[in-house]
């Protein structure tokens, strides 16, 4: 219904397929138009605004050293893929992969629906595959705990909880649980993991990269990648020491150096500084 009976109103409204009546106006007006859809309307159907099709490539190069390109190499040497790795270091696991211990658990946000669609998803996919990999490394699936020892914490905290997550990825702690759960005295509460714990990335990092390399994988290291070069239907890697290779498809997972070249300059990728202490245990 309209709050108006003006005759170009009435005329639009019938263009788009209503069938249009003059009634007792609202209020204090005389007429109005009132209006009902007889036909119904099939929806528009338009192609997507990106397609991308199949590729039948199965051969790619992967630029890294570090925990995501050993378990991508490994991922996709089961899918029958050709892949070789370039290394700027002389070993792998020389970057932040390298330290002896590394918290696993999912990152959670309550201003981010994409951040809480993919960490907890994310996270159960790293369990099982960890728990699967025919590799031996150090991990003790123990539970994570985050304390919220301040006003900042403790608001995070409660913005996290807030998402009603199964109980089994994430539930509260008050602060004897938390003091049980860590076995020190905290005098406050938190959040816990339970599936949650730690694992030595270096020592991940460098049995998977063994493993792939028993079933055909091949590694380039002291290979330091200098530019990016798009062929035909290829791509030539420029190094250092002035050696070029060819490959089907590139892979980048060097980290924070991920935008050093001209095609990913513009990722708004930067390092973020941290720290590892080691404290040796005592009887």
């Amino acid at each position: 219904a309209t709050f108006t009976s003006a005759g170009f109103v009435r005329r639009g409204l019938q263009e788009a397929g209503f069938t249009m009546q003059k009634r007792k106006g609202f209020g204090r007006k005389r007429e109005m138009l009132c209006g009902v859809m007889e036909q119904h309307l099939m929806p528009t159907l338009s192609a997507p605004w990106f397609y991308r099709s199949g590729s039948e490539k199965r051969e790619t190069a992967i630029i890294g050293g570090g925990i995501a390109s050993a378990l991508l190499s490994l991922a996709l040497l089961r899918r029958g893929w050709q892949v070789t790795l370039y290394c700027a270091d002389d070993q792998p696991a020389q970057g932040a992969s390298g330290n002896r211990q590394g918290a696993l658990y999912p990152l959670l946000s309550k201003h981010d629906a994409a951040i809480n669609r993919f960490f907890p998803t994310a996270f159960t996919f790293a369990r099982r595959l960890y728990d699967a990999l025919p590799v031996s490394f150090d991990h003790d699936w123990c539970g994570v705990t985050q304390l919220g020892w301040d006003e900042k914490s403790q608001q995070k905290i409660a913005q996290m909880l807030s998402l009603a997550l199964p109980a089994g990825l994430a539930s509260a702690l008050d602060a004897e649980e938390a003091e049980q759960a860590v076995g020190v005295t905290t005098r406050c509460g938190g959040i816990t993991y339970p599936a949650g714990g730690w694992l030595c990335p270096e020592q991940l990092t460098r049995a998977v990269i063994a493993l792939a390399t028993a079933q055909g994988f091949q590694t380039r290291f002291r290979h330091t990648l200098t530019s990016l070069v798009a062929q035909e239907s290829r791509w030539q890697l420029r190094f250092t020491s002035g050696e070029t290779a060819s490959h089907e498809t590139v892979v980048l997972a060097n980290g924070h150096q991920i935008n050093r070249f001209d095609q990913t300059r513009p990722l708004p990728v930067y390092a973020v500084g941290g720290q590892v202490s080691h404290i040796p245990t005592t009887p």
